[in-house]
């Protein structure tokens, strides 16, 4: 018998191949293809970069002045003033400043004018002013925080500036009196005027780190001080930190290993005040393992 052929083989997906094995060739684009699909690309990061423009468009107008004053009441008065700070400004003071009358129009005031007014002050190192309708004013202070005093000769007159634990001065507009008095003062650093106000201090981070430990460490004896001298504090071979008290003693600190210094520091004044009649010129704390004292006795 004749033998019947073999049964075709059914194919499966291994079979099958679009180009019979073979890769086809990647057709280059032409230049003008080319800059074509540059174009389109370009066309669309314009069309992204406009619709972000007007997102950020609407919402500046919504925040500042003209879309609230559409849709706000005409007669809508300023019934508060919503007032936050990080500082030493009060809400007695932002209003004596400002002098917002008492029965004027949310959509009259100027906020962009209050900003200028609030930021033009060296104390104030930003202002954010927001209309809240119906009537309210918000207004949220940054302040620089009071550190030191220092007191300057411009043009012929004495003026006071504070200087913050960075190492920036302003002139205090809203600090008060007794905590100026209360700050000490920096002696043997001459400044270099930008503007108004002098530059900053590089010294300003180490003696911040010096008073904190001081007043972690001695805070009675700490709030006593009235001036510190860093005119030997960038010396490379002695640097030296120099304390006044309130009784004229003078302190002398090493910038370093605080902790060992402010307890030979208050083991002598431990000393003095059991002997009264012991007066304390100077105190020398710089000298590893010792401390010079210069005493006067009272008869």
């Amino acid at each position: 018998m004749p033998k019947k052929p073999a049964a075709k083989k059914a194919s499966t997906w291994r079979d099958l191949k679009s180009d019979g094995g073979k890769r086809r060739r990647k057709i280059p684009l032409s230049l003008r293809a080319k800059l074509r699909v540059v174009w389109l690309w370009a066309r669309a990061a314009l069309a992204l970069a406009a619709l972000g423009g007007l997102g950020y468009g609407a919402y500046f107008l919504y925040q500042n002045a003209f879309i609230e004053d559409i849709f706000a009441p005409k007669d809508a008065r300023i019934k508060r003033i919503e007032f936050k700070t990080d500082g030493l400004a009060t809400a007695e003071w932002l209003k004596s400043y400002l002098k917002i009358p008492p029965d004027a129009r949310l959509g009259d005031v100027n906020i962009f004018a209050v900003k200028s007014a609030l930021e033009s002050l060296s104390q104030i190192e930003s202002a954010s002013v927001e209309r809240a309708y119906p009537d309210a004013l918000k207004i949220t202070l940054t302040e620089l925080k009071p550190f030191m005093k220092l007191f300057a000769d411009v043009s012929g007159k004495r003026k006071i500036f504070i200087m913050s634990p960075d190492g920036r001065f302003f002139e205090p507009s809203c600090v008060p009196p007794e905590m100026i008095d209360a700050m000490p003062r920096l002696d043997g650093w001459a400044p270099r005027f930008d503007g108004a106000v002098p530059q900053p201090c590089k010294f300003a981070p180490e003696i911040a780190g010096f008073l904190g430990a001081a007043h972690a460490a001695l805070p009675a004896v700490a709030r006593g001080w009235k001036s510190i001298d860093v005119s030997d504090l960038g010396s490379l071979t002695l640097p030296l930190l120099k304390v006044v008290d309130a009784s004229g003693m003078e302190i002398i600190f090493a910038p370093k290993d605080y902790k060992k210094q402010f307890g030979r520091l208050e083991y002598i004044l431990r000393y003095q005040r059991e002997n009264p009649l012991t007066v304390i010129k100077r105190i020398d704390l710089s000298i590893k393992g010792w401390a010079p004292v210069k005493i006067k006795t009272t008869k």
